[in-house]
């Protein structure tokens, strides 16, 4: 059975801050024996998704942007598949064992962050140590609280902020030394 906790966790990533979201979600990999479920439940929670900006409530539809809902078309080869996007766009991929989905989920140049949705904490711990990412969510995504360093894998950025990692990133170390008195040499 589909939480609806994982569908919404789906979409929050994606839609999040006009969809302008260096994390986004984009690549999303379900289990095949729940897909069928899984994009019934995406489909019916974006259907009645209201587009634009309004800070009255009333949206005047000014985004441009279509709706493929129910389609999976995306192949793991395809740029879509393999580049960071900072936009409106979620591609569902099917898996059949948890080493083919990190294999999947790795299998990319960039590793700023991931997201794994189980009630097996067994599972969460193991496949959070076998991504590629510098930033894992558990059954959420797309919150950074200010303690915790940020940044990514690979071709997704250098370094880290937030916490003490930022002072860090920041700082150029050097170390001196000093004697004052003579060299103590036995030769």
């Amino acid at each position: 059975m589909v939480a609806d906790t994982s569908v919404s966790g789906v979409i929050n990533p994606v839609m999040v801050a006009d969809t302008s979201v260096c994390c986004n979600g984009t690549r999303v990999f379900v289990e095949r024996s729940i897909k069928d479920e899984f994009v019934e439940k995406l489909v019916s929670k974006t259907k009645g998704m209201k587009i634009g900006r309004s800070s009255s409530g009333n949206y005047d539809g000014s985004c441009d942007f279509k709706r493929t809902q129910g389609k999976n078309q995306v192949e793991d080869h395809m740029t879509v598949a393999k580049e960071e996007i900072f936009g409106p766009v979620l591609s569902l991929f099917t898996f059949d064992t948890e080493e083919e989905a990190v294999r999947r989920a790795n299998d990319s140049e960039f590793g700023l962050a991931a997201g794994v949705f189980t009630n097996d904490l067994k599972r969460a711990h193991r496949l959070s140590a076998q991504l590629e990412a510098g930033y894992v969510w558990v059954n959420n995504f797309n919150l950074n609280p200010v303690g915790l360093p940020f940044g990514g894998f690979k071709q997704s950025g250098i370094g880290r902020e937030n916490a003490a990692a930022t002072i860090n990133q920041f700082t150029q170390q050097k170390s001196v030394y000093f004697e004052m008195g003579d060299v103590d040499c036995p030769y």
